[in-house]
């Protein structure tokens, strides 16, 4: 079942936000706040850790595709270098919620989330980009997914979670982690120009990023209701007796 631990691996809650508003140095009272109640729910070093990754995949992969000439040609290697900066951090943080949400502890860290994710959203907003809603509806598909995790989590544990996915979702699996970590890597990169954190970027760059970003957002959201159906026991054997799949043996 290994192979199935990047849908929950991807489970990265505050990282991304917590991340974005590093970056962009909104040095706000309520960021402060919001930073610390991260740091007491999940671990201060765990935090830094965070931060300092996906700053690091920002700064390095994200602008080299912001500003390569070859952008299609180049994105999966530098998505793929940006993954390997960063999943040792967030595999730390998958283990951590995991336990949280089989221990139903994980309604602060949800609510952590929510609150930074207002204020990226916010200071998103106050760009006054065009695009710029494209990068807010990408953020929220990401939210929605860390909230699936954590919460089929909490209702059916981690193995039981797992063994449903094996079971009945490894294709579905595997294509919505590949969408999940393309859409990490896009909305990182163009949220760091559209924050102000770089003008060294290409203008078409950025817009096929922002782009991209909503539709791999679009996927994680089909893949997420998808994924919703053949977890749940009583829809999964109804589409089984109706035919719609066909039961997967062990």
């Amino acid at each position: 079942m290994s192979a199935l631990m990047p849908v929950i691996g991807h489970a990265r809650n505050v990282s991304l936000p917590v991340s974005a508003m590093n970056l962009a140095n909104l040095e706000t009272r309520r960021l402060r706040e919001l930073l610390g109640r991260a740091e007491r729910v999940l671990g201060k070093d765990l935090v830094l850790e965070l931060v300092a990754a996906v700053r690091r995949g920002v700064e390095g992969e994200g602008s080299l595709i912001l500003n390569s000439p070859s952008l299609v040609e180049d994105f999966p290697l530098r998505a793929q270098l940006f993954w390997a900066r960063v999943l040792e951090p967030l595999t730390k943080l998958s283990l951590r919620m995991s336990l949280y949400a089989a221990e139903r502890r994980a309604e602060e860290f949800k609510e952590v989330e929510v609150e930074a994710a207002k204020e990226v959203t916010k200071a998103l907003r106050s760009t006054a980009r065009p695009s710029v809603e494209d990068l807010v509806y990408a953020l929220s598909a990401l939210i929605d997914h860390d909230f699936w995790v954590v919460d089929k989590i909490g209702k059916y544990g981690v193995n039981g979670l797992l063994e449903r996915l094996a079971k009945r979702a490894q294709v579905e699996v595997l294509e919505a982690s590949t969408h999940i970590a393309h859409l990490t890597f896009t909305w990182a990169s163009a949220s760091w120009a559209v924050l102000g954190l770089t003008s060294n970027y290409r203008e078409d760059n950025l817009e096929t990023l922002i782009s991209w970003s909503r539709e791999y957002a679009r996927e994680v959201d089909a893949y997420i209701d998808t994924l919703d159906l053949l977890v749940d026991d009583e829809a999964y054997e109804e589409l089984v007796k109706e035919g719609a799949i066909v039961e997967q043996r062990p």
